[in-house]
């Protein structure tokens, strides 16, 4: 199913990708921030926000918009910079990340930023507002398609399962739960137990345009209830400091490493705005 997608669509994807991660990386280096979690899902995110979602810039008051839920708020600046690549904000904007005042704060906020749908909550509280966003699509008058990134707290929180099983049992078609991380040791019986729910369930290539394109597509075609897509991530990815170490994620790394980390990192961030 992933050959459907076109050539000219992957290296698009992959340019916003790369885009992304300069972007989080220079704004995570202003605001002495770890950027591990936003490098991880910046391929989930230019894939959902430039792909995906039916969104604009000057319909941010459309009734039929789709709505997307970050429930992981460590993965801001990587919503931040490809909602910058979407026209929501000037890109010169994103070196304001964290400042006093600014509408970038360090954690989400719906009232200070077009385009973000929810502000940024304790674990296990995104998927609960994303089931909520999806049954008023159901009610109607407006249809349109939610869209919850979970991070690996969601994934553990009772409040996470406890929205899965409403979800499930409300057969939400129109919900499309993504929890982005490394594969969970008990992976077979966490499918087992979202599939006892009514879920249809994928596990796929978290950095790999063609996988996510092709799940997109699949979960829009499944009518019988949500879709659940465990998508396979590495902590900082893209940037050789950071890629797959966990300490990274818990201090602000040095000016010598993300010097280096932008260094590294293939290609030039221009062609993908």
């Amino acid at each position: 199913m992933a050959d459907g997608v076109s050539e000219e669509t992957v290296r698009s994807l992959e340019a916003h990708a790369r885009a992304a991660r300069h972007a989080v990386l220079r704004m995570s280096r202003s605001a002495r921030r770890p950027p591990g979690r936003s490098l991880a899902v910046c391929d989930l995110l230019a894939a959902l926000c430039v792909h995906e979602l039916r969104v604009a810039p000057d319909r941010v008051h459309d009734p039929t918009r789709d709505r997307l839920v970050l429930a992981d708020p460590d993965a801001t600046p990587a919503l931040y910079a490809v909602l910058a690549q979407r026209g929501f904000l000037p890109p010169d904007e994103l070196a304001e990340y964290g400042r006093l005042g600014s509408r970038l704060p360090l954690r989400a906020d719906r009232l200070r930023l077009p385009g973000i749908e929810v502000s940024a909550a304790a674990p296990g509280l995104g998927v609960g507002v994303a089931v909520g966003l999806a049954l008023g699509a159901r009610l109607g008058p407006a249809t349109y398609r939610t869209y919850a990134l979970l991070g690996d707290e969601d994934r553990r929180a009772a409040a996470t399962w406890a929205a899965l099983s409403t979800a499930g049992h409300l057969r939400l078609s129109d919900l499309l739960v993504i929890a982005a991380g490394p594969a969970p040791r008990d992976a077979g019986s966490e499918a087992e137990r979202l599939r006892a729910l009514g879920y249809s369930v994928r596990e796929i290539d978290g950095h790999d345009p063609r996988s996510i394109v092709s799940a997109f597509e699949e979960a829009r075609r499944t009518r019988e209830g949500p879709t659940f897509l465990s998508a396979r991530t590495v902590l900082g990815r893209g940037a050789s400091p950071f890629e797959g170490v966990e300490g990274t994620a818990d201090r602000p790394p040095t000016d010598e490493e993300f010097a280096r980390a932008l260094t590294e990192l293939p290609g030039p961030p221009g062609g993908a705005g």
